[in-house]
């Protein structure tokens, strides 16, 4: 493909700032690895927003459902001289505008739902969303030249609604963590803390959200009762849980054992990951989970629940640290608690594992090499 081609890739995703989390995070992935533009429909009301993502045009909407006038003018103008679509999210009204720019233009496009076709998103709003996958979603499903998915869990999840030969797995990229001043941030982590050097540390790492059971992982570490060496650490940007919250079920381990922070950035954000002896994620759904594979290139072993869908890439017989196998709290508590009372050998040796496999199996080299091949057959 040629590099004139490469340039007119258009990546479609509403509200692209940093505080959407994974899909923004790996749209810029996405744009890093093939080239083009990120093209952004957003509310009226983020124009002030100042963490917006570069090479991004964004196209400002009454709303994310249905776009007229100006806004869908524009919107249909950035996407008509594209090579190729790469389409973000679903639920959206950017999935509508795609297949119809696509179909009227002779464009291929690629669908990414990020994780949004997993059986846990229909537990809520069933009926809104089946009638969107009955009159829009297998159709869009059905005409994009790919559908992406990070995970072979992903792909395996969505066989229940969806099953074309247009499916391909495409895991995403992580930047390996430089681990040569983990022993600086372990002592400054602590230090801030105001616990012991020897102390062992677990991290959850994420936005404070219900679907990633922040609450319930305090609540599974107060329940696992490790020695007081032991602490849990939560860092994230409130959603629908807040710090407060947080505090207060930690109750009178906060401060002591629990420690809740806030958004990390920067030095701290690289403090709290090389930082800390283990991570771990209780969530309900994370069809790639990026904390977690950073966290593994951090020589962390991880806790993962069910409902991460990475820990089912892993090869036979690895092991990272603990795969959760049901979501019952007797699982979680007994993970931790396993972490807690492992020899510090043990925690390497796992860790080391992680690293390893991340470092490799999730490198940026091999998610680009996939995807330009990819853009090569679409195009």
């Amino acid at each position: 493909m040629g590099v004139d081609c490469l340039r007119s890739v258009r990546f479609l995703l509403p509200d692209s700032f940093s505080d959407l989390g994974g899909p923004y995070k790996t749209v810029n992935l996405f744009r890093e690895a093939v080239g083009g533009v990120v093209v952004s429909p957003t509310v009226k009301g983020r124009e002030s927003v100042g963490d917006r993502g570069s090479n991004t045009e964004y196209v400002f909407t009454k709303q994310q459902h249905w776009f007229c006038g100006a806004a869908k003018m524009k919107l249909v103008n950035l996407l008509s001289d594209a090579s190729l679509i790469s389409c973000h999210m679903i639920f959206r009204g950017q999935n509508i505008l795609c297949r119809e720019i696509a179909q009227k233009q002779n464009i291929p496009y690629w669908a990414v739902p990020h994780g949004s076709m997993d059986p846990w998103v229909f537990s809520y709003g069933r009926l809104q969303k089946e009638i969107w996958y009955k009159l829009i979603g297998k159709k869009y499903f059905d005409d994009a030249r790919f559908v992406i998915l990070a995970t072979e869990r992903e792909r395996d999840k969505m066989a229940g609604l969806y099953q074309g030969d247009n499916l391909r797995v495409v895991h995403w990229p992580v930047e390996p963590l430089d681990v040569s001043r983990r022993e600086e941030f372990r002592e400054s982590l602590r230090s801030r803390l105001g616990i012991d050097r020897d102390s062992r540390i677990l991290l959850f790492f994420g936005r404070y959200h219900s679907m990633k059971r922040p609450l319930e992982t305090i609540e599974a570490f107060k329940s696992a009762n490790p020695q007081e060496t032991v602490h849990l650490v939560l860092a994230g940007i409130e959603y629908d849980v807040s710090e407060e919250q947080l505090k207060q079920a930690a109750g009178a381990l906060d401060g002591k054992q629990v420690h809740v922070l806030g958004p990390v950035f920067g030095e701290e954000r690289l403090e709290v990951l090389l930082g800390s002896d283990g991570y771990v994620s209780l969530s309900f759904r994370e069809n790639f989970n990026h904390t977690a594979a950073e966290s593994m290139t951090a020589g962390l072993p991880v806790i993962l629940s069910m409902g991460n869908d990475l820990q089912f890439s892993f090869p036979k017989g690895s092991d990272f640290g603990w795969c959760l196998g049901t979501d019952e709290e007797a699982e979680f508590v007994s993970a931790i608690s396993s972490f807690a009372d492992a020899p510090d050998s043990e925690i390497r040796k796992k860790g080391d594992s992680a690293r390893e496999w991340a470092c490799d199996y999730l490198s940026f080299e091999r998610f680009r090499s996939k995807l330009l091949g990819l853009a090569e057959e679409s195009v």
